[in-house]
């Protein structure tokens, strides 16, 4: 998985040539003035996204840069042709046919890694929680797989082992009890309502002893988790990226929802109430129907999630819950997002919404007026509408950043509203 992602970069990044008596690595294009190589290099060295999606996606972009020149010397021919070699490798399943006038068709072995692992969608977690990273490793420096936070890099990512599934459907209720020491299984026959069988008990608020022989609780059972019904929209029919460049999504498949990230999920007790210091982000990767980034609201896509902290102020960051949605770009085109971070065609990219629960006003707990404001992303037994609206592509991610940062660029603005709870609408910029 990862350390086959790992290899592989590292055998691109140490490419060297050999014209007559001279050897020279790609690295020290970087001294010897050969500008085009030496750019190539630095922007392949400064690759943070690790998933096997996005490499494969970025060296084919590479490939076709690597097309020779009239003016190129020899030596820029060789290690052209050297690292579209180590890029073609037969060790990790990889081959191109095909020229530089007619195209080129790629093949991707699944029976060797990592096309068979596909990390790290192997272990069911996004694209963008996989990263690399260019550094020293003794006295050379190459290219390190991280799974864990990267704190000793100054990276501000998540562990793998932060991100979890969505909820499980859960049910819980606080309730006394009616029972009866004789069977009532004729009262369940589907046409009477739940106050006529509890009616045919006769032991209220009892308590279950030897000759009990139904039990019937007095209280519905309610949904213990909450839900997130999500939609995606463009500002207009055009977003640009950081290079300018326009992309058209008034229509089309450009860019097709894969999955949403949920952060500051935490561990609950009996009672459903988040009581752990220990914060998760959700990964759902399924999607119902085929939601894209359009001008206009994409299809409804869902999640479940765990309740969460209620808000005590506006700058609660234990209350506050990020979203990131991901998407594919399958544009014509690179996407510069964030930090000139580069998107190519074909890899998968994040914009993040914040969603701040203290800021609804309106909205009380079951629809009563005379309930509590709600002040929690998620409660149990209530619906969380998110609806994103994205202004640009300017903030995309090409990795997912820790959504557990308090400051990150959001790429979407939110409209957050309940039902039963709220809903929130939320720009994406």
């Amino acid at each position: 998985g990862g350390k086959a992602v790992e290899d592989y970069l590292n055998q691109i990044a140490q490419t060297q040539a050999t014209v007559g008596e001279t050897t020279m690595t790609w690295a020290e294009t970087v001294t010897q003035g050969n500008v085009g190589l030496a750019t190539l290099y630095i922007n392949f060295i400064s690759m943070k996204a690790g998933s096997w999606n996005h490499v494969k996606a970025a060296v084919k972009e590479m490939y076709k840069n690597l097309k020779e020149n009239t003016e190129d010397n020899a030596m820029t021919k060789a290690l052209k042709t050297a690292i579209r070699t180590n890029i073609a490798s037969e060790t990790y399943g990889v081959s191109v046919t095909g020229d530089d006038t007619n195209g080129w068709t790629w093949t991707f072995d699944n029976t060797k890694e990592p096309e068979k692992s596909s990390y790290p969608r192997d272990l069911n977690l996004p694209d963008g929680a996989a990263y690399v990273n260019w550094q020293a490793v003794g006295e050379v420096n190459k290219f390190v797989e991280l799974a864990d936070n990267g704190s000793n890099t100054g990276l501000n990512i998540a562990g793998l082992n932060r991100y979890v599934h969505p909820a499980s459907l859960y049910y819980r209720v606080l309730s006394n009890i009616k029972t009866s020491n004789g069977s009532k299984a004729t009262l369940y026959n589907g046409t009477n309502g739940w106050e006529t069988i509890l009616a045919g008990y006769e032991n209220d608020n009892a308590t279950v002893t030897s000759n009990t022989r139904s039990i019937a609780i007095k209280r519905q059972v309610q949904y213990a988790v909450g839900r997130l019904d999500v939609t995606v929209k463009a500002n207009g029919d055009n977003l640009t990226d950081n290079s300018a460049n326009t992309f058209a999504v008034s229509s089309g498949t450009s860019f097709p929802v894969k999955g949403i990230v949920v952060s500051n999920q935490r561990r609950v007790d009996y009672k459903f109430t988040p009581d752990a210091t220990d914060v998760y982000t959700i990964y759902d990767q399924t999607v119902e129907g085929t939601p894209y980034l359009r001008s206009s609201a994409s299809s409804v896509f869902h999640s479940l999630a765990l309740p969460t902290k209620i808000a005590t102020s506006a700058e609660d960051n234990d209350a506050i819950v990020k979203v990131a949605v991901e998407f594919e770009n399958n544009s014509d085109k690179t996407i510069v997002g964030k930090d000139g971070k580069l998107i190519p065609v074909g890899a998968r990219f994040y914009l993040v919404g914040t969603l701040n629960p203290y800021s609804n006003n309106s909205q009380h707990i079951d629809g009563i007026a005379s309930n509590d404001l709600i002040k929690q992303v998620f409660l149990s037994d209530h619906t969380t509408y998110v609806n994103l609206t994205v202004q640009n592509l300017k903030n995309a991610y090409n990795t997912l950043p820790d959504l557990t940062v308090p400051r990150l660029e959001m790429g979407v603005s939110v409209d957050l509203t309940w039902k039963d709870g709220i809903t929130f609408n939320v720009d994406v910029e």
